[in-house]
């Protein structure tokens, strides 16, 4: 058949197209690879070289796609080859001959793109097998093509007597052939002239033996394999090729560096021509700068076989792995072996701190000799020909001015794809990453973070030491304080030195210092007598010079004469090296140079401080003073003396911190405790607090596990901090046994920074059973149980003795934060629940043995469910039955009347004594008590919610499968999950039968559902409603959750292979509750199954109906099951989005009804089942049986229902499509009744119809048509729509709300967006809106004022009439008629038409006048009439009041002059004369009681009683109103000056209302006073209103009386004041008013005054109520975290921040002690961080921190001394640090360190602060 080859090829998988039967293809893409691999040249393009191949790219847009291979020349650019491979190809023009008419297709395709670049691309085809002849003749026309500049000149070659051979233009007829089937039309000679030019023939032998181009590829392939690995080439070109087939399959491309590190599994590369220098230059370097780190003892070297294997292991799993350890354990000497053993199998990229130069990676390549090459691809070529890590030493050591080099390789390999196979793998001090985090943020959020940790020699390590050094065999076999030691590989070098030299007696060293004073004694090395006097005094002077130039090496020229004599001998010895010879040397090991700074400081004898000073105080040098603590500790030479000088001195606090922890850090320390408990525990224990304190901060590292784990890097770094590790387990271990020795003596106040050091000791053992864990945690269990007894005993004593204050006798008193102390605990006891379970089980017995289990303790259990539900599932459980179950109703009852009987006996009997005896207790009874009614219980809505499962609502909200603890219990416990799911199932629904009997408006019988199981009959209760449970809809929060996690557990066990009847009998066995039958459903439509277990469910009729709404429900959309999450949610987001794409959710159980219809095994059984609907009907309540109308339903419906489950009314027929089966189709009789054919064409009219509306809605909410095209088919569809009696009292009665909103929707629209209408389309439109304008309301008893409408026809009706006034088309009662609107009875009507009226003011400001009277007249609600009760459904006024206030309003617009006053409201308060007496006197008059709660005693004349009007001011819906007045234009107008007296007037009225003035002052901040919407939208305006006024008219107006209102009466006003206020003038506003700051300034003066700021008041730090808090973050200006159209700070644009600086200065300084007000400033800078100025962030923190008179409030337990370290870190780094600020930031940190933050004591060693000097 003849193909039409004009037709471009369908778009193919490439898949089909990538079959591994093309290995001709193959062979061609292996080739183009090889030369990819190597850079070189390759067929078919001249002069350049392989850049890139991809495979298989018609998809995207390639219409040769075979192989797609892109060239660059030498100067970089770049050209392309398009190839179609074919084995075989014969050239003709055959309508036959596919391939080669396909091929001349695409390449006519691929000359004709768009991007196709003439003289540079190439296409055509690679061919195995061609008639040479043809092949040669193609090719010279070709040739002739390029050479051949015009088509008149290609033509003369072809003309009679032109040198073209027969054979050569009878192909040229061919190509022309076969191009204009592909054109449709002949091409033009220019076009076939070009098509020739760039097309080439490219021919490839791989199919026989000795194929010519395999051997080309071996060649070639040789000459890219490093030199022992050039047998592999066979290997090579095999994967090349195959890789060609398999990425064919995928559309594969490949450049250079993807395709090298996939082919490093074959064999290291040799490196591309182009950068063989730049690795050979990166390998010396490699290699010259390991030889700076030692690496053997007495040349012997130590494979550390353990140490390597786990870092094989752990860079596996993580990219970036930081190597930590103690000093002398060994980290450089390790990443040396690593690096050795990688340079013995290629290039290796290794940067080491020290030997950087320049300030990013241009600046370093050039000064080390390296090309420009572009740095990814460098990085690949290392990877391809050597080592895929990156090695750097001393990550945490580079300068600031380096940190770009090394940021820079950083960058390019997480920004890079074909680099992520690249590990990076550094070394950094014990102190961990925390110096890293800002300068590396992005790199660690971007790798997985891994930890090794360098250890001492393990026992197998250590003994090949000693056999090869046996000197060392007693010290590394000997006692552990020696061994200790001496196992750390630079202590051991150093011994072994000392050995070598000495022939005496073995020395054993058991500590640190031992270690230095041999070290000294022999002058470093071996001297002794004058020549070790000679090199001790070299060491001095050397270490000297260094201390005062840290990181600098040491001028030579600095040094005595003497010290340059002893240089050589030193460099020799390994303790220095040279840098520059002659010039400059450095110690070669931080330990040689803190060794002899040692002895400067012991050469100072008790003056050393000063040398400290004199070196300016460099946090450098702490280790250096910790060391001459432990050695004049040990020699006992005045230790706690230094210590008092050292606590009393203006040094920095580093100095006795590191002096007073430096004694436990001694082996020896438990056998001479004695002076430091004594110097500890003297006076009131302050330096024992500061030990507690520093310990916890100085010696812990963050947890290695949280920082390789998948949390955000924020969480991540944070975690890892707060659930830190011990840096020393051997200190540790003997400060903790100190502590515990003598935990009796310490004061309780101390116990919690004692249990905080416990904390951290057991995030690394909480698993693991030893000593040290075991005895602290006796201790917490043994306080913890003393601490509960003191709490039952004032609980006992508040119950039982009232009347006498709890006299606390107990030793805990004095311990102010007991409720955080006792978490500790048992925080402390549940996270080792594993390891000591015991103590775990006897704190959870305590807690189920008391009478309730309170919400904060059940929280603080809940948060290890994880750990309890593997250690103790039972008690978890019961103790989450005890949390969750409430009364229920029945009991509830019984107990309230029981309650009530007590009560009047009490209040009867106190009464009944004369006054003079009565107890306080008793007064407070007689004076209270009122008339007193018996009355049942009122139950509510809430108690239908909750069902008496009500506890912990926020814990379980939003409801997700996640929640503890039936997540960890499903997947350890499942029968404990099970019983505590079950047993609140049935709880909940005793409680939904109860309250059927106790609320009397819903009381009912109902009826339980009865099904016959293989295991028995069950009985299910509830309803339609309660069936939605098993979705986690509508349950009780935690049941819901139950739901949730019992579905996931479900299908986990059908998927490791459980059959699903076994899942449904265990999950419904003993279940009441019909929730479990749709959990049930859900695994039978998962599995589709028919069996005698889901036999009931699935013919249980009455579960028909209820399962298709929620398959309705299911398919709406996930957006509904994930109300209520937030961001870091996204775990439960991701669960409750793989539940909603189950199989199950898309079906119902109706569909599954036909498989047993027709199964042999159920066939009859489901046919009596169906026949016995009619006498069993589907009531839910016993009162529907007596009901008419519900039976009549009920049966229709089982008849309905009986009609899908028979036989006969199904019709099977062969089917169509499907040869060999059958189609079955339901065909009962009901489904053509007349009735259900217009109820489903009803259905469908209505869908259309809320489609329409909802495009007329999203016009008006976009403000415009998007699609115009839209326009005339919605038009066509509105007119259908549309009836004369659409909108008459007759109108159709069902859906005819969204009928007529659709149909006046599109009105609106048309008159509003009228462009392009006809006339008679406005006509139309107009007639519409009138005839809606004159609709009677429909309103019924469930229609309330307020409800929301949005298709409501007369919310378009006013849109319509404005958009008429806007176009000047109105007509003549357009106006009245607008009015009109705004008195309609709905209130979304009224404010919708207020809306369109407040944007006419400049078409008719008169209209907007008059609209805004009615308005605020329509706000006064007068009196309604006693004899006729008022309904929530009744409008808010009658008609008549209606009418009248709408002809006022039309009159004042028709005929009224100037700006009538706006109608105010009635007054706040009016006197009532007399006073009432009784509750049946204040209901009498036009005066109402005043619905106040205040105290007698508050009035401020008792004689006086005062009320509320009978007209009452409709606060909500002036709210509203209030919210749409166009102020701006008012203010702007000439109603300028009565609308300031409006605002003025409302404004006092309201002070009034809120702070009744017939209350003593400090008494009138009354919350029940308050009208919560009117206040705040009066605040928003007043905001707003103030940038119309001048500041001193704003101070007059607005803020004195707002500022002298009292509490919460303030803030409700002065909040959305100053809301509105700062985001219009100065988020906003493109220039900022001149008085801006002053008004916000003069807020913040008020909020100063509260008594939050006052340090010695109650409610210190602490803001309360709604309004405050919110104030805070405004007045902080972090109320809004983002907001893009701003025009500044919010936008994320701080560059002005000097303009709020002085603001923020002095809200922080006044309020920064309040862990509030300084989170809020920490926001504010973590915002602002770039361009918050450093120096005025440090003088403000030391403002506050610095202050030790007082506490700072709140502050204990929070992240706020960690995120200042932050900011400090941040700010450092941000920029050159000037040394003032630097010392600032020093002072800071110290301070925070002095609070325990672990942060700020590992930043002081960073690089950036570890050199700070306090003076030059």
């Amino acid at each position: 058949m003849e193909q039409k080859t004009q037709e471009r090829p369908k778009t193919q998988s490439p898949e089909l197209a990538g079959g591994a039967g093309f290995t001709f293809e193959g062979g061609v893409g292996g080739f183009y690879l090889v030369a990819l691999l190597g850079e070189a040249y390759a067929p078919g393009m001249e002069g350049r070289t392989v850049s890139r191949v991809a495979l298989q790219q018609r998809n995207f847009g390639e219409p040769l796609d075979d192989v797609i291979v892109d060239f660059r020349g030498a100067a970089g650019e770049e050209a392309r080859l398009s190839l179609q491979a074919k084995s075989a190809l014969v050239i003709t023009a055959a309508p036959s001959n596919n391939d080669f008419r396909d091929i001349m297709r695409d390449s006519w395709l691929t000359y004709k793109k768009t991007d196709f670049r003439k003289n540079f691309d190439c296409y055509g085809a690679a061919v195995g097998s061609i008639n040479q002849e043809k092949a040669r003749n193609l090719r010279r026309l070709c040739e002739f093509a390029r050479e051949s500049d015009t088509a008149a000149h290609f033509e003369l070659r072809f003309a009679d007597g032109g040198h073209a051979s027969n054979e050569q233009k009878a192909i040229r007829e061919d190509l022309i052939a076969v191009l204009t089937d592909v054109k449709g039309e002949k091409p033009s000679d220019e076009e076939l002239r070009e098509f020739l030019a760039h097309f080439v023939l490219v021919e490839f032998d791989f199919m026989h033996a000795g194929a010519t181009h395999t051997a080309d590829a071996m060649t070639r392939l040789r000459e890219c394999l490093a030199s022992d690995e050039v047998s592999k080439a066979p290997a090579l070109w095999a994967k090349l090729c195959q890789m060609a087939r398999d990425s064919a399959g995928k559309a594969g491309v490949y450049d250079r560096a993807r395709l090298s590190r996939e082919c490093a599994s074959i064999g290291r590369m040799r490196g591309v021509s182009s950068l063989r220098g730049d690795l050979e230059k990166i390998t010396s370097l490699t290699r010259a700068w390991i030889e700076d780190i030692q690496n053997d003892v007495g040349g012997t070297h130590l494979a550390r076989k353990a140490l390597s294997a786990l870092l094989d292991k752990t860079t596996l799993e993580r990219r970036f792995v930081q190597i930590v350890g103690l000093p002398g354990s060994g980290k450089s000497v390790f990443l040396r072996q690593r690096v050795e053993e990688d340079l013995g199998r290629g290039n290796v990229l290794f940067l080491k701190s020290d030997r950087l130069e320049g300030k990013s990676w241009s600046s370093f390549a050039t000064a080390n000799g390296l090309s420009g090459a572009p740095l990814a691809t460098l990085l690949g070529e290392i990877a391809a020909t050597g080592s895929d890590t990156l090695y750097i030493d001393g990550i945490d050591r580079v300068e600031k001015d380096h940190r770009l080099i090394v940021l820079d390789v950083l960058r390019t390999i997480i920004r890079t794809p074909a680099l992520s196979n690249l590990k990076v793998v550094v070394t950094l001090r014990d102190s961990g990453i925390e110096p890293l985090r800002n300068w590396l943020s992005e790199v660690l959020s971007a790798l997985t973070i891994g930890t090794v940790e360098v250890e001492a020699l393990d026992k197998e390590e250590a003994e090949l030491l000693a056999k090869e050094k046996p000197a060392l065999r007693p010290l590394l076999f000997g006692p552990a304080q020696v061994s200790e030691i001496v196992r750390r590989p630079f202590f051991a070098k150093v011994l072994h030195q000392s050995y070598a030299s000495d022939g005496g007696p073995p020395f054993e060293p058991k500590s640190e210092i031992d270690l230095i004073d041999n070290w000294w004694e022999r002058g470093g090395y071996s001297a002794s007598g004058q020549e070790a006097i000679n090199r001790q005094r070299a060491i001095i002077d050397l270490a000297s010079v260094r201390a005062r130039q840290l990181s600098q090496p040491i001028p030579l020229a600095r040094l005595t004469a003497e010290t340059r004599t002893q240089i050589e001998g030193l460099v020799e010895d390994g303790i220095l090296q040279h840098v520059r010879k002659g010039h400059t040397v450095r110690f070669s090991h931080d330990i040689f140079f803190e060794w002899s700074f040692f002895h400067v400081l012991v050469e100072s004898g008790s003056e050393w401080p000063n040398e400290i000073r004199a070196c300016g105080e460099p946090p450098a040098v702490a280790r250096v003073v910790e060391l001459l603590s432990q050695w004049e500790y040990r020699e006992d030479k005045n230790w706690t003396l230094t210590l008092h000088k050292l606590a009393a001195s203006k040094m920095r606090s580093q100095w006795t911190r590191a002096w007073l922890l430096g004694p436990p850090g001694l082996p020896s320390f438990t056998t001479i405790e004695d002076e430091f408990e004594n110097a500890a525990f003297a006076g009131e224990f302050e330096l024992l607090r500061k030990a507690l304190v520093w310990f916890q901060a100085e010696r812990t590292v963050p947890n290695a596990n949280i920082l390789a784990s998948q949390l955000p890097s924020d969480q991540r770094v944070r975690a890892a901090d707060l659930l830190a590790w011990p840096s020393d387990l051997s200190t540790w271990r003997r400060f903790i046994e100190f502590l515990l020795e003598r935990a009796d003596t310490i004061p309780v106040a101390l116990y919690p920074h004692i249990v905080a050091l416990f904390e951290v000791w057991q995030n690394v053992f909480a698993a693991f059973k030893n000593t040290v864990s075991s005895a602290l945690l006796k201790q917490c269990a043994d306080w913890l149980r003393e601490i509960d007894a003191r709490e039952d005993q004032f609980e006992r004593a508040i119950q039982f003795e009232r009347d006498k204050p709890f006299e606390d006798q107990s030793r805990w008193q004095e311990l102010e934060e007991m409720g955080d102390f006792r978490q500790s605990l048992c925080r402390l006891i549940l996270h080792s629940a594993v390891s000591v379970p015991e103590l775990a089980e006897e704190y959870l017995q305590h807690i189920l043995a008391a009478d309730d289990v309170r919400e904060e303790k059940y929280k603080e259990i809940i948060a290890f469910a994880p750990k309890l539900a593997t250690t103790h599932p039972q008690l978890l459980v019961d103790l989450t039955l005890k949390h969750l179950q409430e009364e229920l109703p029945d009991d509830r009852v019984a107990r309230e009347r029981q309650e009530l009987e007590e009560s009047a006996r009490i209040r009867d009997a106190a009464r009944a004594k004369p006054a003079s005896e009565r107890t306080p207790l008793e007064q407070r009874i007689v004076r209270h008590s009122g008339p007193h009614f018996h009355h049942s219980h009122q139950f509510s809505y809430h108690d239908w919610d909750t069902l008496c499962i009500d506890r912990g609502a926020q814990m379980y909200w939003p409801p997700s499968p996640l929640r503890e603890p039936f997540h960890s219990l499903f997947k350890t416990a499942p029968e404990q999950a099970l019983r505590l799911f079950t047993t609140l199932c049935n709880h909940a629904v005793a409680a939904w039968r109860q309250l059927h009997r106790h609320d009397y408006q819903r009381q009912a019988t109902p009826i339980p559902l009865e099904l016959q199981f293989p295991w028995g009959k069950q009985r299910f209760w509830g309803g339609d409603r309660e069936y939605f449970w098993h979705r986690g809809t509508w349950a009780p929060d935690a049941l819901a959750s139950g739901f949730l996690a019992l579905e996931d557990w479900c299908f986990s066990e059908l998927e490791r292979g459980r059959p699903v009847d076994d899942v449904i009998r265990q999950i419904v066995q003993g279940n009441e509750s019909i929730g479990i039958l749709g959990m049930a459903a859900s695994l039978i439509l998962h599995t589709d199954l028919v069996s005698e277990t889901a036999f009931p469910i699935v013919l249980a009729q009455s579960l028909w109906h209820v399962d298709l709404s929620r398959m309705v429900q299911d398919g709406s959309g996930e957006q509904t099951s994930l109300m209520g999450f937030k961001a870091g949610d996204e775990a439960h987001v991701a669960e409750i989005k793989k539940a909603g794409e189950r199989s199950s959710r898309r079906k119902t159980l109706l569909w599954l009804v036909p498989a047993y219809v027709f199964s042999r095994e159920f066939g009859e059984r489901t046919k009596q089942a169906a026949l016995a609907f009619k006498d069993n009907l589907a009531f839910q309540y016993e009162e529907q049986k007596g009901n008419a109308k519900a039976a009549e339903y009920f049966l229709k419906q089982a008849n309905e229902n009986a009609e899908i489950a028979l036989r006969e009314h199904y019709k099977v027929e062969k089917s169509a499509q499907h040869e060999g089966m059958v189609e079955i189709t339901h065909v009962g009789p009901s489904v053509s009744k007349p009735e259900n054919v217009e109820k489903a064409e009803r259905a469908n009219r209505s869908l259309q119809q809320s489609g329409l509306w909802s495009w007329a809605s999203k016009c008006f909410d976009k403000g415009q048509i998007e699609d115009p095209a839209t326009v005339p088919p919605a038009l066509s569809r509105a007119k259908e729509f549309d009836s004369a009696t659409l909108f008459s009292a007759d109108g159709e009665p069902e859906d005819v709300a969204m009928h007529r909103g659709a149909v006046a929707g599109t009105a609106a629209v048309v008159l509003n967006f009228r462009e392009g209408r006809s006339d008679e389309d406005l006509r139309w439109a107009r007639d519409v809106l009138l005839r809606a304008f004159e609709a009677p309301e429909m309103r019924d008893q469930f229609s309330l004022p307020q409800s929301i409408i949005p298709w409501h026809p007369a919310i378009y009706v006013a849109r319509g009439l404005a958009a008429d006034l806007r176009h000047g088309t109105a007509g003549r009662d357009t106006r009245t008629q607008l009015l009109a609107l705004l008195t309609n009875p709905l209130e979304a009507v009224s404010l919708a038409a207020l809306v369109e009226i407040s944007s006419l003011w400049e078409v008719d400001a008169k209209l907007v006048w008059a609209g805004l009277q009615l308005a605020f007249d329509l706000c006064r609600i007068g009196p309604f009439s006693r004899d006729t009760p008022r309904g929530p459904s009744d409008a808010m006024h009658s008609p008549e009041r209606r009418q009248a206030a709408l002809a006022s309003a039309t009159e004042c617009y028709e005929s009224g002059t100037g700006w009538p006053a706006l109608p105010l409201p009635p007054p706040a308060w009016v006197k009532r004369e007399p006073p009432a007496s009784t509750v049946e006197d204040e209901d009498k008059g036009d005066v109402e009681a005043p619905d106040v709660d205040f105290d007698v005693d508050d009035v401020e004349d008792p004689k006086e009683s005062w009320g509320e009007p009978s007209t009452h001011w409709y606060s909500q819906y002036a709210a509203k109103v209030l919210a749409l007045v166009p102020f701006g234009k008012l203010l702007s107008g000439e109603a300028r000056d009565e609308t300031l007296t409006f605002v003025t007037s409302v404004f006092a009225w309201t002070n009034e209302k809120n702070s009744p003035p017939w209350l003593k002052k400090g008494k009138r901040d009354l919350e029940s006073t308050r009208i919560y919407e009117w206040t705040h939208q009066l605040g928003s305006t007043l905001g707003e209103i103030a940038g119309y006024l001048p500041v001193a008219e704003v101070k007059a107006r607005i803020l004195e009386p707002m500022f002298k209102l009292e509490g919460d009466t303030c803030w409700a006003l002065l909040t959305p004041f100053a809301s509105s206020y700062i985001c219009r003038y100065i988020y906003d506003a493109s220039k900022m008013p001149d008085d801006a700051i002053e008004v916000v300034s003069l807020c913040l003066d008020r909020m100063l005054q509260s008594p939050t700021f006052k340090r010695n008041s109650y409610y210190a730090g602490e803001f309360r109520g709604f309004d405050e808090p919110r104030l805070a973050e405004i007045l902080m200006f972090i109320s809004i975290e983002r907001a893009s159209g701003a025009a500044r700070y919010v936008n994320g644009d701080w560059s002005e921040i000097g303009t709020i600086l002085p603001l923020i200065d002095r809200y922080v300084r006044a309020g920064g002690w309040s862990v509030n007000i300084m989170s809020h400033f920490l926001m504010l800078c973590e915002r602002a961080k770039d361009a918050y100025p450093a120096e005025i962030f440090a003088d403000q923190v030391l403002a506050i921190i610095e202050d030790n008179t007082q506490p700072l409030k709140g502050w204990n337990g929070t992240f706020i001394p960690a995120r200042i370290a932050a900011l400090v870190q941040y700010l450092a780094d941000r920029e050159t640090m000037p040394p003032a600020l630097g010392q600032k930031l020093l002072r800071v940190l110290d301070l925070l360190v002095d609070m325990g933050d672990r942060r700020s004591a590992a930043l002081q060693l960073s690089e950036t602060f570890r050199e700070i000097k306090i003076s030059d």
